[in-house]
Parts: structure tokens; sequence; C-alpha cells
């Protein structure tokens, strides 16, 4: 299950939840193969975000109202019944404006190959 699903699953089912939005996989996809060398947290912040898939994600975020917004991963099998990758990668608060939009989730996606992820995934042979 992933933060996503869950959210989703609470919003089905009648409880309260601030607005939110998904960026598909497939745009992380796109943007770890544009990467050239090692996929490393590093090179992933400090890579260029393709104009495509910045103007892709801004379209998804600007669903959302206007306000101070939160950047947090949620991937498939992020928690299940044997592992959860609760704390593992980085999450971003009080986000404003398109250009703190896009680095705050390239941030996000290369906390996914930070060293605490990483780490983890060493420890239980993931």
């Amino acid at each position: 299950m992933s933060k996503a699903s869950n959210l989703q699953r609470l919003r089905d089912n009648g409880f309260r939840v601030p607005p939110f939005v998904l960026i598909p996989a497939n745009v992380f996809n796109d943007f770890r193969a544009s990467l050239s060398g090692d996929i490393r947290a590093e090179n992933m912040t400090r890579a260029p975000l393709p104009e495509q898939l910045a103007k892709q994600i801004l379209e998804i975020v600007h669903q959302l109202p206007i306000t101070d917004l939160a950047i947090r991963s949620s991937m498939a099998d992020e928690d299940s019944a044997r592992y959860s990758f609760a704390g593992q990668m980085d999450s971003f608060l009080n986000i404003r404006g398109s250009d703190a939009v896009l680095a705050a989730v390239k941030s996000c996606w290369a906390s996914a190959y930070g060293e605490r992820a990483q780490a983890y995934r060493k420890e239980n042979n993931l």
C-alpha cells in the first residue's frame, strides 16, 4: 500500500482528507530515464527537469487550491505487512510557487536513492 492509496481509501469512505494530487509513476520514470550516469540522489537533484515533465507536474499540482503544499513520497508497496519505508524518504512542507514545487518533487524523488532509503533496502535485502 502507498500513502496515496491509503488517502484515497479514507476519502472514499467518507473521511475528511485534505485535497491532494498524485504525480504518476511514469513521470518519475521518464525523469529517471533522462538522467545520464549513476542514478544517485545527488545526480537527481542537480539534473535539470525536462521542460515537458515540469509542465506535466505543474498542471497536476495546479489542480490544488493555492496554498502552502506538502510534497511527500508515495510509492507502490511503500508500506507492506513486512516492510515500511516510513521515515526513509524526505517530505517537504510549506512549499509555495512553481519553482519550489519542482525542486521539492525532484528532492522527494531523489530521497528514494538517499542514504537512509539505501541503508533500509540493504538491511532488509530489498
